[in-house]
């Protein structure tokens, strides 16, 4: 009851305040006031906001008469700094905005195609020795294209010929300098350094000491906005790039911005466009920007906007193009823009993942519920996900809140990858996962003791199936021998899984197998195997891949398990099995080409007829270790003629055998 009367008060304050919060959040983007008043109101307000959920929290009477306070003194201040409301959701004051925007633009690079050529040729000829590395300088302004310019030319099919190594590094992010070092060393290698903009004479001097290693022919491309870099680091003449003229901006704008030859039924926007191409100053940056914000738009009144935007003169100014790039940001909604705003948080480069940063908008309340009963895990996987009808990747792995799958989640019907592994609260899997016929990746955990009765067998084109961290699963599903497509199979972390269902022998497209972490697994234990030896020999799976790791009650490998794959296995790895020792099958793998024993200090001895071998690593097997010492070992005949051994962290190459 008190929860319910403190949520209308807080309902009737936001309901009170709705019409101006996001907008003027909206205009702080674009309005800079003399003075801090504006951010200090819209901080104010935030807290106030806070303040009011906190009440919610934890209904506290005297907080609801503080927080009307606060309100009241919020409104006033908002009142003092003569904010005028907008209802359309833009703004087009303006502020300077110093951070920096990158963007790589890889396709569609018109205009560049001699300047490519010169620089092709320039890297790729065949000068006299010299001790000194050749370090070609790209200089121009930012949006001009030098990162565009330089990716056609590390990708160029010359240059693929040309160099052993190709190697690209974007200087504004740290990167693992030893490791480039590492990989250069004595190659005839193409490094490309970009956007560089130390000015340090004496640390680009250690830095290029450290390349001294390289072989011949070697070259380093720096792009980069200081001619004061180009000064320091080139050996060769720099390339300077330049503006576009204003026929081929204007070519490049209305090849995009309208569909092939739909130009010629608006007029109107042309012209407009043609202003607005002038103003561009050939940055093909700008010009691009500008042809997609206004793609599709038929209206004067949009196209006017930018035409007449007030950004035009902070670039002419400033000779910054950020201005002119905040224009596409001005179409979005303000919860948007405050959506896009935390992406700058990340830094340049940087990898994210999607789910990660959706998680971190609705942490930070910049995502709102569908429904104000929903529950907070449903906001995470939402009932309503079934009408996502063209998703074809959910990873919503490792959320240990979640206790239940929507059965709106089997009507993906065009999903590929799903990956909920790691949920480890997750009581059953959906019943009808057989109607999600596109499904090729599927990671699970679950609380199921067996994963009959979902439909898992009906999967069709799944290729990849992943049983992760499943405490309570003792038995898998029967049904198993249905799938016919999977060509991976990983069960890890199972502790009271006891055997594995009748028909596994019969994933013929089974290539790869991984059995980790069970401890109650018995293989030799698996039923129905014996009576069907014969059709296994026949038609069992071929492995190329097999591995398994901390199985204690794994003694030898089981026939079924091995058979079929005798002249296809080439990778094996087995740790941590304490109590293995050997099989009849294990003497027959004559294609095994690397193999790793590790804890197995029961086992006596390798297989047999390894002459494919080319890696071999045993640790923590006194007995085998001994029985496989160089030149002194019952078993050293056998392996000696592996390119690479190493035997308790002993390694032994090729050349001392």
């Amino acid at each position: 009851m008190a929860n319910s009367f403190a949520s209308r008060i807080v309902e009737n304050f936001i309901s009170a305040l709705s019409n101006i919060t996001y907008q003027e959040i909206s205009l702080a983007w674009g309005k800079q006031a003399p003075d801090n008043r504006l951010g200090v109101w819209l901080q104010d307000l935030k807290d106030a906001y806070y303040d009011a959920e906190d009440v919610v929290d934890g209904f506290m009477t005297h907080k609801i008469k503080q927080l009307n306070q606060n309100f009241h003194e919020i409104t006033v201040l908002r009142n003092s700094l003569h904010v005028v409301d907008k209802h359309d959701g833009r703004s087009h004051d303006l502020r300077r905005d110093r951070e920096t925007i990158f963007f790589v633009l890889t396709s569609e690079v018109i205009g560049r195609d001699e300047e490519k050529k010169r620089i092709v040729k320039m890297l790729t000829q065949d000068d006299a020795a010299k001790e000194d590395i050749p370090v070609l300088p790209i200089v121009g302004i930012r949006g001009l294209g030098k990162t565009a310019l330089t990716k056609l030319v590390f990708n160029d099919a010359t240059v693929d010929a040309h160099f052993e190594l190709k190697q690209w590094v974007c200087v504004f992010v740290d990167f693992d300098l030893k490791g480039l070092m590492e990989c250069l060393n004595g190659k005839k290698y193409l490094l490309i350094l970009d956007n560089v903009w130390n000015e340090d004479n004496r640390k680009w001097v250690e830095f290029k000491n450290l390349l001294a290693g390289g072989a011949s022919g070697r070259r380093i491309v720096v792009t980069t906005r200081s001619n004061r870099v180009a000064e320091i680091t080139g050996t060769i003449p720099c390339h300077y790039l330049k503006a576009f003229p204003y026929e081929k901006s204007l070519s490049l704008f209305l090849k995009f911005a309208f569909k092939k030859g739909k130009e010629k039924q608006h007029p109107n926007l042309v012209k407009i466009g043609q202003a607005i191409m002038k103003k561009c100053q050939g940055i093909p940056l700008v010009v691009k920007v500008l042809r997609s914000l206004l793609f599709f738009k038929t209206s004067e009144q949009e196209w006017t906007l930018v035409r007449d935007s007030e950004r035009w003169k902070l670039m002419e100014k400033d000779n910054e193009i950020v201005s002119i790039m905040k224009l596409s940001c001005d179409q979005l909604s303000p919860q948007l823009k405050q959506c896009f705003a935390y992406c700058s948080l990340y830094p340049n480069d940087y990898c994210f993942n999607e789910f990660n940063l959706i998680a971190f908008w609705m942490a930070h309340g910049l995502l709102e519920s569908p429904s104000k009963n929903e529950n907070p895990y449903d906001i995470v996987l939402p009932k309503w996900i079934g009408y996502l009808k063209h998703l074809r990747f959910l990873d919503f792995s490792n959320c240990p809140n979640i206790k239940k799958l929507p059965n709106s989640l089997c009507e993906l019907y065009k999903l590929q990858t799903l990956n909920f592994h790691g949920c480890g609260q997750i009581e059953e899997l959906p019943k009808y996962m057989r109607y999600m016929v596109s499904l090729n990746f599927l990671s699970l955990t679950t609380q199921q003791q067996d994963l009959g009765g979902n439909g898992l067998q009906h999967l069709k084109s799944l290729q990849l199936l992943v049983i992760y961290g499943c405490p309570n699963l003792k038995y898998l599903f029967q049904e198993i021998q249905e799938l016919t497509s999977p060509n991976t199979l990983v069960i890890a972390a199972c502790k009271n899984l006891v055997s594995l269902p009748l028909g596994l022998e019969n994933l013929t497209a089974l290539q790869y197998l991984i059995i980790t972490d069970c401890e109650q697994l018995d293989l030799s234990r698996t039923q129905g195997f014996q009576e069907k030896i014969e059709k296994v020999e026949e038609d069992g799976f071929s492995l190329l891949s097999l591995g398994i790791v901390n199985l204690p009650k794994l003694g030898a490998l089981p026939q079924w398990l091995l058979r079929g794959s005798t002249n296809t296995l080439k990778n094996l790895t087995i740790a941590d099995c304490v109590n293995f020792t050997t099989s009849v099958e294990w003497h027959n793998l004559t294609s095994l080409e690397k193999l790793a024993i590790i804890h197995c200090p029961q086992l006596l001895s390798l297989p047999n007829n390894m002459q494919r071998l080319k890696q071999l690593k045993i640790e923590y097997c006194p007995l085998l270790s001994q029985r496989c010492q160089q030149g002194t070992g019952m078993d050293w005949l056998n392996i000696a003629h592996a390119s690479f051994i190493v035997l308790d962290g002993n390694a032994i190459s090729a050349n001392d055998n």
